[in-house]
């Protein structure tokens, strides 16, 4: 019957009920006799009754996990998905919702593949982008902390290449030393293996003077952030 939840082989010709089911019509005939061994289990009963509720609040929580993704890339056109645990830029990858039809089969990609870090995509200043546009280019501010005054030993910036969305140079990306009296690139940039580049082998953007906008700004921020967590 409907609704019933089955737990052992029903015989043939039988009808069954209940949580856990138990036969109540065999060949169209009602049983009479009270089966003394398969007699109700309590502790099963409970059981039964507690998977059900289980799986009920699975169903429950993937409708809200679904609603709160579509939330999430509403109004996006691309995000960004990321293991929580990882180094040098691996497992990080640009999503492109018109790629699919369904936000759960985005979902499923993610999921299939233990992302558990979703981003949503930064806008970034026309010249950090423009040596390359595809990827997400960073600054990196040492900062060093002696007693209430932080110091910056250096500064560096990250571009990516091949058309990678990281600036690691793990992933194929080139780091550049940054003047901030200048507030520009210095230099030649160099890759993870030593190889040193002028202008980006792609955009052919020239990396020395190459501006870097908002440093003071940056600077700052990485003088309050060593202040509050000085390691």
């Amino acid at each position: 019957a409907a609704g019933a939840v089955v737990l052992t082989d029903i015989p043939d010709n039988c009808t069954a009920v209940g949580i856990p089911a138990r036969v109540v019509r065999r060949d169209g005939e009602k049983v009479q006799d009270l089966d003394q061994i398969h007699v109700p289990d309590p502790v099963s009963q409970e059981l039964c009754r507690l998977r059900i509720e289980i799986e009920q609040l699975k169903k429950e929580k993937e409708k809200e996990m679904i609603k709160e993704f579509k939330d999430f890339i509403r109004d996006q056109d691309t995000f960004f998905a990321k293991p929580n645990h990882g180094s040098r830029g691996q497992g990080v990858t640009r999503i492109t919702i018109g790629d699919y039809q369904l936000p759960e089969e985005i979902l499923r990609f993610v999921r299939d593949r233990n992302i558990t870090v979703l981003e949503h995509t930064l806008k970034q200043h026309p010249d950090m982008a423009k040596p390359h546009p595809f990827s997400v280019n960073t600054l990196r501010i040492a900062t060093e902390r002696v007693g209430d005054t932080v110091y910056v030993p250096y500064i560096a910036v990250r571009f990516g290449r091949g058309g990678s969305c990281c600036d690691n140079t793990g992933q194929g990306g080139m780091s550049c030393c940054v003047d901030r009296e200048t507030r520009t690139v210095r230099h030649l940039a160099m890759d993870d293996s030593f190889d040193t580049f002028a202008s980006h082998p792609e955009t052919g953007v020239v990396f020395d003077g190459h501006p870097i906008p908002m440093l003071d700004e940056a600077i700052a921020m990485a003088k309050e952030a060593a202040m509050v967590i000085p390691e």
